[in-house]
């Protein structure tokens, strides 16, 4: 189990007061979260399907999207090119029968792919509220704030697993050692307008998180927690500017982007 150092103690108080993720005990096991798992006629009564890419149609022929959000967020595009090009990467034998998302920062966008590849889900996200790929270390200022330079969901490949955080919320981490995961929308103040930046038709007003990917939380409950939220997985974080390096991606991605 992981050791919790004063820095790291520190970070778990900040992000409790801004609604972060953070300060956690991993779940025991594969299966991390405990959501319940709801009927069909549910499920069928609260979302609805679109069509996507042609290029992956014989894999993801449908996407599923939350009923909850604004009309707008309905209208969103489906996946970029990028995206696309992170996902043939994974399908390709990265993700080896994993479950995996991966995050288009430029799009402020979610997508959650199942374990046999199939698309289970796109929704817009809010992100770190510094723009920037680098990520760093889980502790803060004397003072138990976060930099705002350190704000930043950072880019690459990451090891998911499901988990909970201090609260006993299920979420699932992508980054534990930064205090990094996808969960829910919380309850926030008032001034930060993360619900209307969540729904809102444009990603530039998406950045408002400590770091993590925060969505709708049907959405978490209806694609994510079955996926991811279940089992290990990867989460791939697409860089924000083009000369970022990826390691991780090869070719596909970096021609891509």
């Amino acid at each position: 189990m992981f050791g919790l150092g004063r820095a790291w103690a520190r970070r778990v108080v900040a992000c409790a007061i801004a609604g972060c993720a953070s300060g956690g005990v991993l779940a025991a096991g594969s299966s991390g979260s405990s959501v319940p798992s709801k009927s069909p006629a549910r499920i069928a009564s609260s979302v609805k399907t679109v069509s996507v890419a042609p290029s992956l149609a014989s894999r993801t022929p449908r996407v599923v999207h939350a009923q909850t959000a604004a009309e707008a967020r309905a209208r969103a595009p489906g996946p970029s090119p990028q995206a696309l090009a992170a996902v043939r990467f994974a399908l390709e034998g990265d993700a080896r029968g994993r479950p995996f998302a991966v995050v288009d920062k430029r799009r402020a966008q979610l997508l959650i792919y199942r374990a046999d590849g199939r698309l289970a889900g796109i929704t817009s996200a809010l992100l770190g509220m510094t723009p920037g790929d680098r990520g760093y270390p889980g502790f803060t200022t004397p003072g138990g704030t976060i930099p705002i330079h350190e704000r930043t969901t950072p880019a690459g490949r990451f090891e998911s697993m499901p988990g909970r955080n201090h609260r006993g919320e299920a979420i699932v981490w992508f980054d534990y050692d930064s205090s990094l995961a996808i969960h829910r929308l919380r309850p926030a103040p008032a001034a930060e307008r993360r619900p209307a930046r969540l729904s809102s038709a444009t990603p530039d007003d998406n950045r408002i998180s400590l770091g993590c990917v925060v969505i709708d939380g049907d959405f978490y409950d209806l694609v994510v927690a079955p996926t991811l939220g279940r089992y290990k997985g990867l989460v791939y974080i697409l860089p924000e500017s083009p000369s970022a390096g990826l390691p991780w991606a090869g070719a596909a991605v970096a021609s891509a982007l």
